[in-house]
């Protein structure tokens, strides 16, 4: 499948990489009683101990949800380690049943589908990718040119399902778009959220 979008994405994904690196909040796992820091935008090192112990501390948690953003802080501590390890447990366990890990992430204190977007992200960087309001706007800008949609109908109804970007509906409407970017592009769906993302944060300046 080839997909020409009106943005060069292979160019600002290679920017927000070099931005990463600069940026210097990473999120923090623990590998075998070591606190560890994980410098790579795709969580690769941190994902597979996710994966394979099977839940998160909540230190953890704390760490994903404050890389994405702080504004919850005090609501991130009130959750116990138990509630946390509960429902990472099942969440890992679950995996793909996106519904219900989103319905299950967002019992925890503060976290909304954005911050359950990123704990998902974390754990499985090629299938998910972050809600965030810059690539969402991004997105909308590269889904305009024709050939994104099949008619006017399917635009109108996924612009109307964008009218809060933070909901599950649009989070469902935001990664399927994004899969079919990553498919065309041989990427994976965090990469082009990270071009995303970059593009209009930059205002598509290189």
């Amino acid at each position: 499948m080839v997909i020409e979008t009106n943005i060069n994405i292979r160019k600002w994904l290679n920017k927000y990489e070099e931005h990463y690196k600069r940026n210097g909040f990473y999120i923090e796992y623990i590998d075998n009683n070591v606190n560890k820091k994980e410098y790579s935008p795709t969580f690769e090192s941190a994902s597979a101990v996710f994966r394979r112990r099977g839940f998160l501390f909540k230190k953890e948690f704390i760490s994903i949800c404050e890389w994405k953003t702080t504004r919850q802080r005090n609501k991130y501590q009130e959750n116990s380690e138990a509630d946390i390890v509960k429902i990472t447990t099942e969440v890992i366990s679950m995996h793909p049943n996106i519904k219900e890990q989103i319905d299950r992430l967002t019992q925890l204190k503060g976290v909304g589908v954005p911050v359950a977007s990123a704990i998902l992200t974390a754990i499985f960087p090629k299938y998910y990718c972050v809600l965030d309001y810059r690539a969402w706007r991004a997105l909308l800008w590269v889904m305009s040119a024709p050939f994104s949609f099949n008619n006017y109908r399917e635009f109108s109804e996924i612009m109307d399902k964008f009218r809060n970007y933070a909901s599950k509906e649009s989070y469902m409407e935001y990664i399927k778009k994004v899969r079919k970017l990553a498919v065309a592009y041989s990427m994976t769906p965090r990469k082009i959220e990270e071009a995303l993302w970059m593009y209009d944060k930059e205002r598509g300046v290189l």
